[in-house]
């Protein structure tokens, strides 16, 4: 099942999982088994999504198409080592 959380409740998210389903983000997150859409502050549901690495810990960072806000959530369980 998916459930939409809006922008104020997603931030702080650790995510395990994340895909993108008509256009929408969707997310797992740790001890539960929904997908959760995340609901921009505009009400929009589509973002731009990159990984990123910072601090030796990956993480999803996504930009709003419409509006630009921006939330960033570690990726729980990747990891990356530099060489």
């Amino acid at each position: 099942m998916t459930v939409e959380l809006p922008f104020a409740q997603a931030s702080g998210l650790k995510v395990t999982a994340w895909k993108a389903v008509d256009g929408e983000l969707h997310v797992r997150v740790p001890s539960f088994s929904d997908e959760y859409s995340i609901i921009c502050r505009c009400g929009r549901h589509h973002w731009m999504v990159r990984t990123v690495l910072q601090e030796g810990r990956a993480i999803l960072a996504v930009r709003c198409h419409s509006c630009g806000s921006t939330l960033d959530f570690p990726l729980e369980g990747f990891s990356f080592r530099p060489p």
